[in-house]
């Protein structure tokens, strides 16, 4: 195989060309990136021998000049490349076998569209004779001659009675046909502008696009297959993910991770080899420069004594790349692909088209934790580990609790090995409350030389539920880092962890509260300090 960069300089002569080809293009692969997406595309002809020039007639508007690629094989030597959007070569699109079978689709719903409303026409024309006949039957009148007896005359009055009777049953026996008539015709009408919005559906847009033209060599002549690859912008895609939590005495954790694809391109893609990459083609792709820091001193009324002259010494691609680093870091340190292993169909236009990718089973920790200086209900929590040897992105996820879905959350980014924990909504029936008995405070002795603040909080768990719970309780208590600032804080029970997570003053304790039952928490906190100064909140 031969590689062109659409940047080489000219390989060959493009003057007199043998021929001048156009080709259709079909899209075999796509690789989505977080901002945009890589096109693979194959133009399959019979090239003669000689010099040619190739025009490939089906590119999309969003295709990106810089990443052109086309590779051709033995016998095809590449020339020049060159992609333009205006005064593009005429060409006839070749039909899909989605666009074939919905024009076919349409050609025969606009056939029973026809015979219907020739059906219903029909049935109009019966009531249309029935109802002449009766009008003429109407004005039918008889000479009574000399010839004519009371008898004949009766015998011409009941005919023409029995006629008008028969003609007037005929219009409405046709006249009650015509709703049905009506109703498909409206119907066949109907199916017409279904099939043509589905013909339209999967027809591209030929008023917007570009063509690719390339100068060709071939000396080997018969049937060839080029593959041209090619940057889109318009396409991205985002993690999706569903949390299955399953409680009992063995816990566990199902991570289904998915995909939302979203591409408006200008072109459908259809049965395409799909793959999702991590990378961000936009993202910063080289270190910052640093600045050396030039420092100085003087009266603390002098101005900024740096000059222009200090200014410009800051490297131009460092000024540059400053707001880069305001910037959201990347998702993912390493690269990661995923390849979908069935034929995609992507429509362009269409937004977060859901995909599967795989399912992780994890290990998880669940508790009940409880807030009750916050919170009114505990709330189930489950903790685990990446199991895997690759970075799970951030992204939203669904989350579901003994098979009903709970709500959703945003899963943060998570590298190989690394834990996090996970909200799985509150437990009503654990309710917590929180009662200050007490709360004293005053001077010591008449000379005041301190102050001292008492205050008693009790914590209450009650289990409403059929089952018996485990409930993790933290709080927050006070703490000093001056020496002025006195702090004892006692706890009936003893906590079973002090300054959870290096987090100082929080405590954290095991509290068993059986079904039905109930257990709490007693905090007392007594602070002290000098009566020239005052408590912060």
């Amino acid at each position: 195989m031969r590689f062109l960069s659409p940047f080489a300089f000219l390989l060959l002569s493009t003057a007199a060309f043998a021929d001048t080809l156009t080709a259709p293009s079909s899209i075999t692969a796509v690789t989505v990136y977080a901002d945009a997406a890589q096109v693979t595309r194959t133009v399959t002809l019979d090239l003669p021998a000689g010099r040619h020039s190739l025009t490939v007639t089906d590119l999309p508007w969003a295709t990106a000049p810089l990443g052109v690629n086309l590779t051709a094989p033995d016998g095809v030597a590449l020339g020049a490349l060159s992609l333009r959007a205006g005064r593009l070569t005429p060409a006839e699109p070749a039909r899909t076998a989605a666009q074939q079978a919905a024009e076919a689709a349409l050609e025969d719903a606009r056939a029973a569209l026809v015979q219907v409303q020739a059906d219903r026409d029909g049935a109009q024309a019966l009531v249309d004779a029935a109802e002449a006949r009766a009008d003429f039957l109407n004005r039918v009148t008889a000479e009574v001659g000399p010839d004519i007896g009371p008898g004949q005359i009766t015998a011409i009055a009941q005919t023409i009675a029995d006629e008008t009777l028969l003609a007037k049953r005929a219009a409405a026996d046709a006249r009650a046909a015509l709703p049905a008539a009506d109703r498909a015709v409206t119907e066949a009408e109907d199916a017409v502008a279904a099939a043509e919005e589905a013909l339209s559906a999967v027809t591209p847009d030929s008023t917007e696009g570009q063509q690719l033209t390339v100068a060709l060599d071939v000396t080997k002549a018969g049937p060839a297959t080029l593959t041209l690859t090619h940057l889109v912008e318009g396409a991205s895609w985002r993690p999706a993910y569903g949390l299955s939590l399953t409680r009992g005495d063995a816990p566990a954790l199902t991570l289904e991770r998915g995909a939302f694809v979203t591409q408006d391109t200008g072109e459908d893609w259809r049965g395409v080899d799909l793959t999702l990459s991590t990378a961000q083609l936009n993202q910063q792709m080289t270190p910052s420069e640093p600045w050396p820091k030039l420092r100085r001193i003087g009266p603390p009324d002098q101005p900024d004594a740096r000059t222009f002259a200090d200014d410009a010494m800051m490297p131009e691609a460092v000024m540059e790349a400053a707001p880069a680093m305001m910037a959201e870091t990347t998702a993912s340190d390493d690269l990661v692909l995923y390849h979908f292993p069935a034929a995609v169909d992507v429509a362009t236009g269409v937004e977060d088209l859901r995909i599967a990718l795989d399912q992780i089973t994890l290990s998880p920790d669940v508790e009940a934790r409880d807030v009750p200086a916050l919170d009114q209900t505990a709330f189930q929590v489950a903790r685990f580990t990446n199991p895997t040897a690759e970075i799970l992105l951030s992204g939203q996820a669904l989350l579901t609790r003994d098979g009903a879905v709970v709500g959703v959350t945003d899963l943060e980014r998570l590298a190989p090995g690394q834990e996090t924990e996970v909200g799985f909504g509150p437990i009503e029936g654990l309710r917590l409350t929180a009662l200050q008995p007490t709360r004293a405070e005053g001077d010591s002795g008449i000379l005041v030389k301190s102050n001292r603040q008492e205050t008693t909080v009790v914590y209450t768990v009650e289990n409403l539920t059929s089952r018996d719970w485990t409930v993790r309780l933290l709080d927050t208590v006070s703490y000093s880092e001056q020496d002025d600032l006195t702090v004892d804080v006692t706890a009936d029970p003893a906590p079973v962890q002090t300054d959870v997570d290096d987090q100082r003053g929080l405590w954290a304790w095991s509290l068993a509260v059986p079904a039905g039952g109930k257990a709490s928490v007693t905090v007392t906190e007594s602070l002290g300090w000098p009566a020239d100064m005052v408590l912060q909140p």
